[in-house]
C-alpha cells in the first residue's frame, strides 16, 4: 500500500463515497485525489466533506466541510478549473451539484431532483464547452454547464436509481460524445450528449 485515508475504527465519520483522480491540482507531476464523504444520517456526527489529497502522500491539500450544515457528499469530479460533487442535507430527497474552484472556493450550485450517484464530464467539441453530466437516484440525468452551473438538457431513463453512467464515444455523430446509463432496471440506455 501506498497510503490510505480515513478512520477505520470511527465508523459515524460516515463513507467515502466517491473518488477522482484525473488532475494534478497541486503541479507537481502527480495526479492528486478528490474524495467525498459522507456522515452518519441519524445522528449528524461525521466529516460531510470533500477533500482534495496529494497523490503522492494522501495529505490533505484542502478540505470543503460542510459538517456544520450536515450535507451529504456523493459523487465528486474534476475538471479543469475545479470540480463538482453532488450533495443533499440528511435524509433529504432533494439534493444539489455543488462546483468549485481549483482553490475549494464556491462557483455555483444546480437543484436536482433528488440524489445523485453517478457524475461523468462532457465536452462538446461543436461548443467548446464542458458539462457535468449526472444520474439521480430516480431515473433522472442532468448535463449542466461547469462556467456558471445552468442545465443544458435533462432526460429520464425510467423511475430506476442511476447507479453509473459514463461518458463514451459519439455514437451518432453529432459532434458531441454520448452518455451510457445503467439505473438498476433490465436495461442500459445511451443518451445523445447533445440536447434533442
Amino acid at each position: 500500500m501506498i497510503w490510505e485515508f480515513g478512520d477505520p475504527i470511527n465508523y459515524d465519520q460516515g463513507d467515502v463515497n466517491g473518488i477522482d483522480g484525473k488532475k494534478d491540482w497541486n503541479n507537481d507531476g502527480i495526479v492528486d485525489i478528490l474524495a467525498s464523504a459522507s456522515g452518519n444520517e441519524f445522528n449528524g456526527s461525521g466529516r460531510f466533506s470533500i477533500y482534495l489529497l496529494d497523490g503522492r502522500t494522501g495529505a490533505q491539500i484542502w478540505r470543503i466541510d460542510d459538517s456544520q450544515a450536515k450535507k451529504m457528499k456523493d459523487a465528486v469530479i474534476s475538471y479543469p478549473g475545479g470540480g463538482a460533487s453532488t450533495t443533499r442535507f440528511s435524509n433529504a430527497t432533494a439534493a444539489e451539484i455543488y462546483a468549485f474552484n481549483d482553490l475549494a472556493q464556491f462557483q455555483w450550485t444546480y437543484a436536482t431532483d433528488a440524489s445523485c450517484w453517478a457524475i461523468d464530464l462532457l465536452y462538446d467539441t461543436t461548443g467548446g464547452k464542458r458539462y457535468v453530466v449526472a444520474g439521480d437516484i430516480q431515473g433522472k440525468v442532468y448535463a449542466v454547464d461547469i462556467s456558471n452551473g445552468s442545465l443544458w438538457w435533462s432526460s429520464q431513463v425510467g423511475g430506476g436509481f442511476v447507479e453509473d453512467l459514463i461518458v463514451f464515444n459519439d455514437m451518432n455523430e453529432d459532434g458531441v460524445a454520448d452518455v451510457l446509463v445503467q439505473a438498476l432496471t433490465p436495461y442500459i440506455y445511451v443518451l445523445s450528449g447533445k440536447p434533442v
